[in-house]
């Protein structure tokens, strides 16, 4: 969990680009769309119709409003962004905080950890 914690406050502040050079630098296609195709794009990725019409895998689709009026990711400003308030919330079950805000997400039955 620590790691898509990590990586995808940073996602959203650079709407996808790579962070300057440093020793805890993170790169969009080495940390993140990494942690992106393997726990979001079975359901938010190509093929096929991707489940509550979001697309993660292209970036317009990924900042545009859903259905909800919210936004999955809102670039620069994190609190706004549903994709780290869903991620915070399955930490939070995971430590006897409260439940994911929507019972269909990570997908029923899974014991996928983002990690």
């Amino acid at each position: 969990m620590a790691g898509i914690l990590r990586a995808v406050p940073a996602l959203l502040l650079l709407g996808g680009a790579a962070l300057p050079a440093g020793p805890e630098t993170l790169n969009y296609s080495r940390d993140i769309r990494p942690l992106l195709s393997n726990h979001c794009f079975q359901c938010h990725g190509p093929g096929g119709k991707p489940k509550g019409g979001l697309r993660l895998d292209l970036r317009d689709d990924a900042l545009r409003p859903l259905k909800s009026g919210a936004r999955a990711i809102v670039p620069g400003t994190p609190a706004k962004s549903e994709l780290i308030a869903r991620i915070r919330s399955l930490s939070l079950a995971g430590a006897g905080g409260s439940s994911s805000p929507s019972s269909s997400w990570p997908g029923p039955g899974s014991s996928d950890s983002l990690t």
